[in-house]
């Protein structure tokens, strides 16, 4: 029973470990975002992929998903995907929203080797977030006043 306890413990890392998104955060003027989200998949077996995107605004240093808002778009290229093992996607994306926003592009994962010791498929989620500004204002200057707004020093 240990040893079975101990291999768990050694597995389970090394699987949370085996996926990566980057960029974590990528900043866009002009109200318009043309940018790209690369998903590595570092494990033995293939990764199942599903994509999604939402609007979010930072209030009270809390993060909030929103109701996306008139005018905002959001296409991703593709919303499902399987990475085969020890390979990458680069996944298109394109923002447009004339007002600015900020907007994250968020990946579930499910690997066939990440279970747990009840045969429950552990499901990882990462995101890269799109910071949008208006046409009169830079990408990082959004970001930084998005990091302020959750009581984070830029």
């Amino acid at each position: 029973m240990h040893r079975a306890i101990l291999i768990l413990v050694l597995i389970l890392p090394t699987a949370a470990l085996g996926q990566r998104i980057g960029p974590i955060s990528q900043d866009f003027g002009h109200g318009k975002a043309n940018g790209s989200v690369t998903i590595t998949n570092q494990q033995l077996t293939p990764l199942a992929v599903s994509l999604s995107s939402f609007q979010f605004v930072v209030k009270d240093g809390q993060k909030q998903t929103i109701t996306t808002e008139p005018g905002v778009s959001v296409k991703l290229a593709q919303t499902s995907l399987k990475i085969p093992p020890k390979q990458s996607r680069i996944l298109d994306a394109e923002v447009i929203c004339p007002q600015g926003c900020n907007v994250e592009i968020s990946a579930a994962m499910l690997s066939p080797g990440m279970r747990t010791p009840s045969g429950v498929q552990i499901r990882l989620i990462l995101g890269s977030i799109f910071y949008v500004a208006p046409a009169n204002e830079s990408g990082k200057d959004r970001r930084k006043k998005v990091l302020i707004a959750g009581n984070v020093k830029p």
